[in-house]
């Protein structure tokens, strides 16, 4: 279709579906050293979470471009440190890989684990291998500075230039307008100081350079106080990063 490019290594779109914006945030949140991942079913996408044996039967894995989380997420955690932790109450194909099974029972936790392994040994899914990589380094391919204002309007949404709102409705961990503010002038911060470094050593270079400054670093170039800002962690100023339509990336080798 128009917009979008047909080779699946190489794929961009304005209006991804569940499984691939779900697929594209996990890779994000890895590619700047996220260390643990929350999965509520309830907000995820199916096809992205399980594919159980009837459907694996009936479409061949090599038919089907999405690799299911379930093939994955053991992996991530024994060679790359990344812990998963799901909620989940209809499936239960993550039993055969949990580490630990809890259920709760009338509001009690309950440590469940010796009976879903038991349940999961009669499953009939070979491992699968592990990919070659999860995601490969980004960095900006040009210049990002803001061509007008930058503005905070609300908690989820702040203004990088003219015509250029950041919607990060989907953002749950914000819970300040401060950080918002701070994640804005941030941006600019970074714009200011372009280079060719990848996305993830951006964020850890102005990580430290808040650890030396503090959120002065951040004031307004007029020499104003940084006193309504709140500093976020570098995994929401990544996000915002990705959701800012005005950038341009290029995959590194």
């Amino acid at each position: 279709p128009p917009g979008r490019s047909a080779a699946p290594r190489d794929f961009s779109t304005l209006d991804a579906s569940g499984s691939t914006s779900q697929a594209a945030a996990i890779a994000e949140a890895l590619e700047v050293g996220a260390t643990a991942l929350l999965f509520d079913e309830d907000t995820c996408a199916t096809n992205f979470m399980i594919r159980d044996d009837r459907m694996r039967r009936l479409v061949a894995d090599d038919r089907e471009p999405i690799t299911p989380l379930v093939d994955r997420v053991a992996h991530l955690a024994k060679a790359h440190g990344v812990a998963s932790v799901l909620v989940v109450g209809g499936t239960g194909d993550f039993f055969k890989v949990a580490d630990a099974v809890l259920v709760m029972d009338t509001f009690q936790p309950r440590d469940a684990t010796a009976a879903a392994k038991k349940l999961a040994q009669d499953d009939a899914l070979a491992p699968k291998p592990p990919p070659p990589r999860y995601f490969r380094h980004r960095a900006p391919a040009a210049n990002f500075e803001p061509r007008g204002r930058v503005q905070t309007r609300a908690l989820r949404t702040f203004q990088y230039g003219d015509n250029n709102d950041v919607d990060l409705a989907a953002l749950a961990q914000l819970v300040e307008l401060g950080q918002t503010r701070a994640i804005a002038a941030a941006l600019a911060v970074l714009a200011r100081r372009h280079t060719r470094q990848h996305l993830a050593a951006m964020l850890d270079d102005l990580d430290r350079r808040l650890d030396a400054a503090d959120l002065d670093l951040l004031a307004p170039a007029n020499g104003g106080l940084a006193g309504d800002l709140a500093r976020p962690r570098k995994l929401e100023l990544a996000a915002a990063f990705n959701r800012l339509r005005s950038a341009v990336f290029s995959q590194l080798p």
